[in-house]
């Protein structure tokens, strides 16, 4: 069976909010609530580095924002790296871990680690 891999956002989708979450990480980063989006988003989207990594992952990988219930509502804390196996979602990364991470590096190795 194919691995599914879900990164949820500690942010909510939607343009408005992609806008406000823009702004918000120019102005005042240090206090932007989503580290995951943080270290894998410039200005412009996604950092290509990062898509090479996403794409090198053996399986699929879905991004959800916080207000996206598409595997159902996840009740830890966000943001997270999730794992869907018989239908359940398993956390790989937690928020403590990716709120940690000082770069994209370290992101990148974590994700190694723990996905592949």
């Amino acid at each position: 069976m194919p691995r599914r891999f879900v990164f949820v956002y500690n942010a909510d989708g939607g343009l408005w909010n992609l806008l406000q979450d823009a702004a918000h990480k120019v102005l005042r980063p240090s206090t932007y609530p989503c580290s995951l989006c943080a270290l894998t988003y410039g200005a412009l989207g996604m950092k290509r580095s990062w898509a090479r990594v996403v794409r090198s992952l053996p399986g699929e990988v879905v991004f959800l924002h916080k207000d996206e219930t598409r595997f159902g509502a996840w009740p830890g804390p966000l943001p997270a790296v999730l794992e869907v196996i018989d239908g359940a979602m398993i956390e790989r990364i937690g928020a403590p871990e990716l709120d940690a991470l000082r770069d994209l590096d370290a992101l990148v190795a974590l994700v190694r680690a723990r996905l592949i």
